[in-house]
């Protein structure tokens, strides 16, 4: 390959190099830890309190739930239902037994054990007179257990946005040196200055980005960077390791060459430019993932619809506004998640 040497001085002007590839498995994976921390976290922090005065009033305090008032005299038989759960698992619930005709009193899961305890405490209770409070907790060793799901949430987080951004390389010192400057989100990470002394090509050095989150067999993702070649034997690349993405670097790479007056090589850049062939999905999973968008996005609309009902219900709104707001939560995130999957699975150029 013959190269030209870039003149000792060039014109001003900028390439963007970037944005690349977001690792969106490991931002999947965050949501997911984040969703099991949401639901252990609740669980770990459920809390229903059973309070009668000395005139026989008696209120069931629920967190998730409606409270229940009731006369102490309408109390009757306690005792423990065992349940299995869809997986096998057991636990118990503490039944009140009311008046004929009224719906018994079901707290909240417990373990078949703590329920036997917590039954046991409102018998002698309801045995003795005066007023009284039994209170029912759900299992704080989780709050332990969600804390390590968010640990792990925020380790995904932090991995999926690595090597995101872009990188604004700028003709600097009169021609004579590039100035590669990396941003995050339009937050500046600093910039190095690298001289076009000898400068004769630009390439791209390629390799792969390793990563766990990958199917068994597939390969992982391909990387590269931008590398001036000079005359001298060391070649000078524009960042220090390589970022997710191949057809942003050829890109990059044909717009330096251009801005440097570097004339397009046979086998160069410009051509593993023009030979990249457009992503398509196939009819049948792009249906898949438009209603799995439809269905997660649902479901997450849901869920994050949870904490604000909560607090509606606190402040006494009513069983159909708390209704229409989760519906409301839930078919947003359905539109959401379905615009998102019809876009990311139509016709597109590989990152």
């Amino acid at each position: 390959m013959t190269y030209r040497e870039t003149a000792h001085a060039v014109r001003a002007g900028r390439v963007v190099w970037g944005p690349f590839p977001t690792r969106w498995g490991y931002l999947v994976g965050c949501l997911g830890l984040l969703f099991f921390a949401l639901v252990t976290g609740f669980a770990a922090l459920d809390h229903e309190r059973l309070a009668c005065d000395a005139s026989g009033a008696c209120v069931l305090e629920r967190a998730l739930h409606d409270d229940t008032s009731v006369r102490r005299e309408e109390l009757g038989e306690v005792r423990v239902s065992i349940e299995t759960g869809s997986k096998g698992s057991k636990h118990g619930v503490v039944v009140i037994d009311r008046a004929p005709r009224a719906p018994a009193l079901r707290l909240m899961q417990q373990t078949p054990s703590a329920a036997e305890s917590t039954a046991a405490e409102l018998r002698h209770r309801l045995a003795t007179e005066g007023p009284f409070v039994v209170d029912v907790r759900g299992p704080i060793w989780m709050l332990a257990v969600s804390a390590a799901l968010v640990g792990g949430a925020v380790w995904l987080f932090v991995a999926g946005l690595r090597g995101i951004g872009r990188f604004a390389i700028d003709v600097v010192q009169g021609g004579t040196a590039l100035e590669v400057r990396r941003s995050v989100l339009g937050v500046p990470l600093g910039a190095v200055v690298v001289p076009l002394e000898g400068a004769v090509d630009v390439i791209v050095e390629r390799g792969v980005i390793p990563t766990f989150w990958r199917a068994r067999g597939q390969p992982n993702p391909p990387g590269g960077r931008l590398v001036l070649v000079t005359r001298r034997p060391e070649p000078r690349p524009l960042a220090a390791a390589l970022l997710p993405g191949l057809t942003t670097h050829l890109r990059a790479a044909c717009e330096l060459r251009r801005l440097l007056d570097m004339p397009p090589t046979r086998g160069g850049v410009e051509e593993e430019l023009a030979a990249v062939q457009p992503i398509t999905t196939p009819l049948a999973s792009r249906l898949v993932l438009i209603w799995s968008g439809l269905f997660g996005g649902g479901v997450g609309g849901l869920l994050l619809g949870v904490v604000p009902v909560i607090a509606l219900r606190k402040a006494g709104a009513g069983e159909q506004v708390v209704g229409v707001g989760l519906s409301a939560c839930a078919l947003v995130g359905a539109v959401l998640g379905a615009t998102i999957a019809v876009r990311a699975t139509g016709p597109r150029m590989p990152r």
